[in-house]
C-alpha cells in the first residue's frame, strides 16, 4: 500500500475537474488555486497534482457540493474521458471495447496511481476488480464510485452499449438509489457487495466505438508506452537514491549529494544527470524524505516540534513550518492536533 500521499502524482487535468465543478457551484478558479496552495494568477501552475492536493480538492468539493446528491455523481458531470489526457484519447479512438479496456488497464497507473485494477475472466463474464492503494478516509467511497463511473463512461462511445456493464460496490449507498442515475442505470448498480467490481459480458468486447480512429490511437498509445518505460526506470533509480537518503536521515545523518553518490559508486554529476533524466533532483528527494520523516515523528512520538524540525534536518522552526504547510496544507502543530482529535 502507498504510505505517503506526496508519493502520488496525478495529471493536472484533474484540477480542471474541480475548477469546472467549483464554477458550476458559484465559486471561481481563484478559489481552486487557493485550495491547492498556488498563486491566484496561476503563474506557478505545476504539471501534476500530488496526493495531498487531491485530498484538499476533495475536502473542498465536499464542502461546496449539493448535499442532496452523491459527490461522485456531481464530479463525474465534469469528468469527460479527455480529462485523463492522452489516455482518454487512446480509449476514445480505440476500434473496439476490447482494445479500449486493454489500453485503460495498461496505462491507468499513469493517471491514477492510487488504484489497482485486476481483470479476471469468469466464463462468459469479465470482472474488473478495483482496489484503492491508499486509505482516503471519508473520500474512499466517492473515489471508488468515480473510478468505476469513469470506466462505465466508455460505454457512452459504444452504440447500444450503455446497458451492458454492471457496477458493484462494497460500501452501502449513502443516498437514494435513483440519485446515482448519472453514474449508471440504477438497476445496474449494486451496493453492499463482496468486491468493488465492474462486470460485463465477453461478447460486449467486440463492440465498436463510434469515436474510433486506429491511427490516432496508435500514435498516442506509443507516447503512453514511452511514459510507462520512463516510469519504470525512474522507479528503479530514484527509489534507490531515496531509500539511501531515508536510511541516513533516520540514522541521524543528513548526507549531501557527494556522499550519496560515493555510496552508489558514481560521481555526483552522474547522479544529478540520471535524476534529471527522470525529472527529479537530489534536493527535491531530500526535502521529500525530510518532511516524511518529520510527519512520521509527529505521528509516532510526543517530541517537541522544534526537536522534530532538527531531526528532519531543518535549521530553524519557521522554515520547517513553512515547508511542512506547503506539503500538507496545515502547520505541524495543527497536524498533531488532528491526530489527537
Amino acid at each position: 500500500m502507498v504510505t505517503r500521499l506526496s508519493q502520488l502524482c496525478f495529471p493536472w487535468q484533474y484540477a480542471d475537474i474541480f475548477e469546472s465543478f467549483a464554477v458550476s457551484r458559484g465559486f471561481t478558479a481563484k478559489d481552486v488555486r487557493r485550495v491547492l496552495g498556488l498563486s491566484e494568477s496561476g503563474a506557478d501552475m505545476p504539471s501534476e497534482l500530488d496526493g495531498n492536493q487531491l485530498v484538499r480538492m476533495l475536502d473542498y468539493a465536499l464542502r461546496i457540493a449539493d448535499p442532496a446528491l452523491p459527490l461522485s455523481v456531481q464530479l463525474l458531470e465534469h469528468t469527460p474521458l479527455t480529462s485523463h489526457g492522452t489516455l482518454g484519447i487512446v480509449v476514445m479512438t480505440s476500434p473496439d471495447l476490447r482494445t479500449a479496456l486493454d489500453a485503460a488497464l495498461r496505462f491507468y497507473p499513469l493517471v491514477m496511481p492510487a488504484c489497482e485494477i485486476v481483470r479476471q475472466d469468469r466464463g462468459a463474464l469479465v470482472h474488473l476488480d478495483f482496489r484503492l492503494l491508499y486509505d482516503f478516509g471519508v473520500h474512499a467511497n466517492t473515489l471508488m464510485e468515480m473510478l468505476q463511473g469513469v470506466f462505465h463512461s466508455i460505454m457512452n462511445h459504444v452504440p447500444n452499449g450503455v446497458d451492458r456493464m454492471q457496477l458493484h460496490f462494497v460500501h452501502t449507498a449513502a443516498f437514494a438509489h435513483e440519485t446515482y442515475a448519472a453514474l449508471a442505470d440504477p438497476a445496474r448498480i449494486q451496493f453492499g457487495q463482496l468486491y468493488n467490481r465492474l462486470v460485463l459480458h465477453k461478447e460486449s468486447l467486440a463492440l465498436s466505438l463510434a469515436t474510433s480512429s486506429r491511427t490516432t490511437m496508435q500514435i498516442f498509445a506509443a507516447q503512453l508506452e514511452k511514459q510507462v518505460q520512463d516510469r519504470l526506470q525512474q522507479a528503479e533509480f530514484s527509489r534507490t537514491v531515496r531509500a539511501m537518503i531515508k536510511r541516513e536521515l533516520t540514522a541521524g545523518r543528513l548526507h549531501g549529494v557527494e556522499e550519496i553518490a560515493n555510496c552508489l559508486h558514481i560521481s555526483s554529476r552522474t547522479l544529478g544527470r540520471r535524476l534529471a533524466d527522470e525529472e527529479q533532483t537530489f534536493r527535491a528527494l531530500v526535502n521529500e524524505v525530510r518532511l516524511e520523516h518529520a510527519e512520521q515523528l509527529l505521528r509516532e512520538t510526543h517530541k517537541p516540534i522544534s526537536l522534530i524540525a532538527r531531526a528532519a534536518g531543518f535549521t530553524n522552526d519557521s522554515s520547517f513550518a513553512r515547508a511542512f504547510s506547503q506539503r500538507t496544507g496545515v502547520s505541524p502543530s495543527a497536524f498533531r492536533a488532528r491526530l489527537d482529535d
